[in-house]
């Protein structure tokens, strides 16, 4: 039996054995926000970045003020003017979240909402 060490260093192991215990990197969420007051849901976002870095894409939350709906945004967007996003259902223009993606207050009702894990994309 190997001895912990050797697991961690991957001494004794060819690179096929292991590949095979160590856990796929995916870095991307798939998050959904529900309010437990109002019961609005802002359906399911992507937020962070997959395995091509944050140069192909960076989701990041936004919130549309006209819509009222919280929204993901690529911040590694390099066509747009970054003052100027919009919203893509109204046009409306769209302001960045700033903080914890935990701490996202409601659109509706102020309350805080509440995110579900919903999986990893890559």
């Amino acid at each position: 039996m190997r001895t912990c060490r050797a697991a961690l260093t991957g001494q004794g192991y060819d690179d096929s054995e292991r590949r095979a215990w160590e856990k796929p990197r995916l870095m991307g969420s798939l998050v959904e926000y529900r309010c437990p007051t109002c019961r609005y849901t802002s359906g399911t976002l992507q937020v962070g970045w997959g395995k091509a870095g944050r140069a192909k894409f960076w989701g990041g939350l936004a919130l549309c003020t006209v819509c009222k709906v919280v929204v993901s945004v690529d911040l590694a967007d390099t066509r747009v003017d970054r003052r100027d996003r919009r919203c893509a259902t109204c046009n409306g223009p769209i302001k960045l979240l700033e903080g914890l993606a935990e701490r996202v207050a409601c659109p509706h009702c102020g309350a805080w909402l509440v995110a579900e894990n919903r999986g990893s994309w890559a």
